[in-house]
């Protein structure tokens, strides 16, 4: 439990991360109750809380120090792409393509978007738009044309949004 709800408290946003947060202090509250079933002495059992309570917050503060230097790193090794892709399947999720007018957002980010229109090849598109230039590729579509994007991505080593 600890492990877990410290792990969402880290990673996660809210509200996922207050759970985490909730879930790793029942845990923390459970270990100590079974610690301090054991102990009789109020002086022992006060050391022993306050003792746990220190190591908890100290643990918390340096896991997410460590997630927030990592994610700044990682952040730091790209650069703004100068010709982003995005692929659009418009029939994916219920039309929510159109129905947010991603398109048109996209293109005002400049992005350039293509419609994956039926018949068409996927993974082609995704090659041709490599070959064109695109240093950047992102997919509005499902699980599966995410994933075939981003393997074409993987192999040029190229970021992918999805």
């Amino acid at each position: 439990m600890v492990g877990g709800g410290g792990w969402w408290m880290v990673t996660e946003r809210a509200p996922r991360r207050i759970i985490g947060i909730v879930v790793m202090l029942l845990g923390v509250v459970a270990i100590l109750a079974a610690v301090l079933s054991r102990v009789q002495d109020a002086g022992w059992r006060m050391a022993v809380t306050l003792g746990v309570i220190a190591l908890v917050a100290l643990a918390a503060g340096e896991a997410r120090m460590a997630v927030a230097s990592g994610l700044h790193h990682q952040a730091q090794g790209f650069e703004k792409p100068r010709h982003p892709v995005l692929i659009a399947n418009r029939k994916s999720g219920g039309g929510k393509v159109d129905r947010f007018g991603l398109a048109d957002l996209a293109r005002e980010h400049g992005v350039e978007v293509i419609f994956l229109e039926p018949g068409d090849d996927l993974e082609q598109l995704a090659r041709d738009a490599v070959a064109r230039g695109a240093d950047c590729l992102g997919m509005a579509g499902g699980d599966g044309s995410q994933a075939l994007v981003a393997s074409v991505a993987v192999e040029r080593d190229l970021p992918c949004v999805g």
